[in-house]
């Protein structure tokens, strides 16, 4: 079955100023536009993988906006991807279904939100609200609960993960293309990707690139919020059932940040809780910038903090190990991307 040209699925899933593409559909645009122009195996490759990073960011991908006219389901029955669409439909419609909203809740939200903005909450109230800040230089970053000194080292941290982001990003398609033109062989860019990653083919850096590209424009474009506790309680599902109760596990200040992962990312933001040593480790570049390059890796590109075998593996002895011994855990490992980016702000 042919796949749809790049003008008929833009046509088809366009609607409008008011409904901007998310950066993972974006992906899934200039790979599809690349086998347009294209057909062979490795833009369709890198096609399959974008439409399924777009779908694992969605609870349902035939619900979406862009499926109103079926083109996502055709797209997807195309590309022989249909099976799992059609899996995380009927998950979602279960899951809603056994939602049990109380009468009025929507009135009861709305009415909560109209008396904030009129500033009609009691002390009580408007009290327990945490101050949400913007950043000056990333108008899609806020920080919740920072302020003072605290708030000027989140900034810092964010400004040089950014960094370490975009110089992976040129470092990885540098190392990518001495080794697509035989002349990168021994290369401080391909010696530093080795580093942090082992040795991979050609096929696997270009999916590397990819990946890196993907993180790079999210954290421009893609909706963060850091938020500041001291404790971090992490609420567990109890179950199988996802709207059951939940069980909750405190954890304590060693901890540098977390965030909710089930293997990818779902929503239109992104939500990272930090603790104290975020920001009390002496060293900028191994405190803040690669805690929120960490982490966000985790919500972009579903990366792991253990190998293959269920091991945790932090830290720079453990991730230059790994990436001798088992390069493909050390390619979803969070802390192995973590440092190659700051690589290139420090020596380390």
């Amino acid at each position: 079955m042919p796949v749809m040209s790049y003008d008929t699925w833009m046509r088809r899933t366009r609607r409008g100023l008011t409904k901007p593409r998310s950066s993972e559909l974006r992906v899934v645009d200039a790979a599809l536009k690349s086998f347009t122009e294209r057909p062979d195996s490795q833009t369709l490759g890198a096609l399959k993988l974008a439409v399924k990073n777009w779908t694992d960011s969605k609870d349902d991908p035939l619900r979406s906006i862009r499926n109103s006219d079926g083109a996502v389901a055709d797209l997807l029955r195309q590309l022989g991807e249909e099976d799992k669409a059609s899996a995380q439909h009927q998950t979602a419609k279960s899951n809603i279904q056994r939602m049990n909203r109380p009468a009025g809740l929507l009135g009861e939200i709305a009415g909560g939100a109209g008396k904030l903005a009129a500033g009609q909450l009691g002390a009580d109230y408007s009290g327990m609200l945490l101050k949400l800040e913007t950043d000056p230089n990333f108008d899609n970053v806020r920080y919740e609960g920072f302020a003072g000194e605290k708030l000027q080292k989140a900034r810092l941290g964010y400004a040089d993960a950014m960094l370490g982001a975009q110089k992976a990003t040129m470092g990885m398609r540098a190392a990518l293309m001495g080794v697509a033109t035989g002349r990168g062989a021994g290369s401080p860019e391909l010696e530093r990707y080795t580093s942090w990653f082992g040795i991979a083919s050609k096929a696997a850096m270009e999916d590397m690139l990819q990946k890196a590209e993907t993180m790079l424009l999210a954290m421009k474009t893609r909706p963060v919020t850091f938020v500041l506790r001291e404790t971090i309680t992490n609420h567990y599902i109890n179950g199988v059932d996802p709207l059951g109760p939940t069980v909750d596990d405190v954890v304590g200040p060693g901890v540098y940040g977390y965030v909710w992962n089930a293997g990818n990312h779902t929503g239109s933001g992104m939500r990272v809780v930090i603790n104290q040593r975020f920001l009390t480790k002496p060293d900028r570049y191994e405190g803040p910038a690669a805690t929120i390059y960490h982490e966000l890796t985790h919500k972009v590109l579903g990366t792991t903090d253990k190998d293959s075998a269920g091991a945790l593996v932090y830290g720079i002895p453990g991730c230059k190990a790994l990436a001798r011994t088992n390069p493909a855990d050390a390619r979803q490992l969070a802390d192995c991307w973590s440092y190659y980016a700051i690589s290139f702000l420090k020596t380390i």
